[in-house]
C-alpha cells in the first residue's frame, strides 16, 4: 500500500512539474510555438501566399537544364509583429533550388501574427515550396 501512495505521488507531482513547464515556456517572451490559438495569416490568405511565391520565385536556370525538380520543405518563424523570422530548412533538393526557396520566403511581407491566450506569439510556419 505504501509503494502505491508513493507512486502516485510521483505521478502527481511529476504531473504538476510537467504543467509547470508548460506555463512557463507560454509565458517565455522568446518561445516560439508550433500550434497556437490563432495561427499566423498571411495577407489574403493561403491563395494569396501562393500567388506572392510564383510570381517571386526564381527557377535557377542551372537546375533548369539540368531537370531538377521537387518539393522544397521549410518552415519559419512569424514573429509577434508579423515580420519574418528564421528560416529553416526541413527537407531539401538540391542548393539550387533550396536557397532560392529560403531566398523568396526571407522576402515575404508581415504576417498577421499567431496569437495565444489573446497575446502575439512567435510561432512556426511550414511551407512546402514546389520546383516544377
Amino acid at each position: 500500500m505504501k509503494k502505491l501512495l508513493t507512486l502516485l505521488m510521483l505521478i502527481f507531482i511529476s504531473s504538476i512539474s510537467f504543467s509547470q513547464e508548460i506555463e512557463d515556456e507560454e509565458e517565455s517572451e522568446d518561445a516560439i510555438f508550433i500550434y497556437v490559438n490563432r495561427m499566423p495569416r498571411f495577407p489574403g490568405g493561403n491563395d494569396s501566399l501562393r500567388t506572392y511565391i510564383t510570381e517571386n520565385i526564381i527557377y535557377p536556370e542551372q537546375a533548369q537544364i539540368q531537370n531538377i525538380q521537387g518539393t522544397v520543405y521549410l518552415r519559419f518563424v512569424v514573429e509577434k509583429d508579423g515580420s519574418i523570422g528564421p528560416v529553416q530548412l526541413q527537407r531539401g533538393i538540391h542548393e539550387l533550388l533550396d536557397k532560392e526557396a529560403i531566398r523568396v520566403i526571407k522576402t515575404l511581407p508581415n504576417f498577421t501574427p499567431g496569437e495565444q491566450n489573446g497575446k502575439r506569439v512567435r510561432a512556426w510556419y511550414s511551407l512546402p515550396i514546389i520546383f516544377k
